[in-house]
């Protein structure tokens, strides 16, 4: 399983409240039968915890990172319960209880119209979906699940699919568990990464344009410089002063011969 150091995540929130500086959080609103209805995106200030708290205060919530590791949780009624870090749940307590208190109205903090890369999308989906598929594999394979996220996103921007187009055919074709999800992914990728074939293709024709380009620039140099050492400009062969050299006439004689 990815494995996060306790220790090192505590720090770096520190680091973040004191630079007032913080990533996105997840936060999932649970109804009486402990059903969730998806994710909602905020970002993760202790300020937009306490106003995402209070405004679901009928209902329990959870609040997440990116990567779905639990950050916040609250009971019905808007009252704080477990917080991942000891600091953090101070500084939620100062932003909740004017809220609790009636001095202070909460605020929907969800964010709508989101502009999604879906590249980073997909990566977040395919982990999501390796994790859910094989969990004790996953544990084996994965010691840090951002990474792996960003890896999946490497791969996806450089065309390198094939080995997760062959997982995921591989999970179709045992067509036992997860085969709907499989088959998104699947379509999602065909649809959204382009062929890696295509991409050398282009960048091979891009190659070739530029070095093209600078054959004809090499080409001009020379005749340029050919223009300017050729004594004959009848003669502009690439080949310097091969002409009879023409006779300038001298004024001087011409004003001579005049008188």
């Amino acid at each position: 399983m990815y494995k996060y150091s306790h220790d090192c995540l505590f720090k770096a929130y520190i680091a973040n409240l004191d630079k007032q500086e913080y990533g996105h959080v997840y936060g999932y609103i649970y109804d009486e039968n402990e059903m969730h209805g998806g994710k909602i995106e905020f970002e993760g200030s202790p300020e937009n915890m306490a106003n995402f708290i209070m405004y679901n205060k009928i209902h329990p919530v959870v609040i997440t990172d990116m990567v779905d590791q639990f950050v916040a949780s609250s009971t019905m009624g808007g009252f704080l319960d477990r917080v991942a870090y000891p600091a953090l749940r101070e500084e939620i307590i100062k932003e909740i209880l004017p809220l609790q208190m009636g001095n202070k109205e909460p605020i929907d903090v969800a964010m709508q119209n989101i502009e999604r890369d879906p590249i980073t999308e997909l990566a977040k989906d395919l982990d999501d979906f390796a994790f859910d598929y094989d969990f004790y594999g996953y544990q084996d394979a994965v010691d840090d699940r951002t990474e792996h996220i960003e890896s999946l996103k490497k791969d996806l921007e450089t065309g390198n699919v094939k080995g997760l187009t062959d997982y995921l055919k591989e999970v179709i074709e045992e067509g036992d568990y997860m085969v709907p999800e499989a088959t998104a992914l699947l379509g999602k990728i065909e649809t959204i990464v382009p062929p890696q074939e295509a991409t050398k293709e282009a960048e091979q024709v891009q190659d070739e344009v530029k070095e093209q380009y600078e054959q004809q620039e090499a080409e001009n140099c020379l005749k340029d410089a050919g223009i300017v050492m050729e004594d004959d400009y009848v003669m502009i062969d690439d080949i310097i002063n091969n002409g009879e050299k023409a006779e300038k006439s001298s004024i001087m004689a011409e004003l001579k011969v005049a008188r």
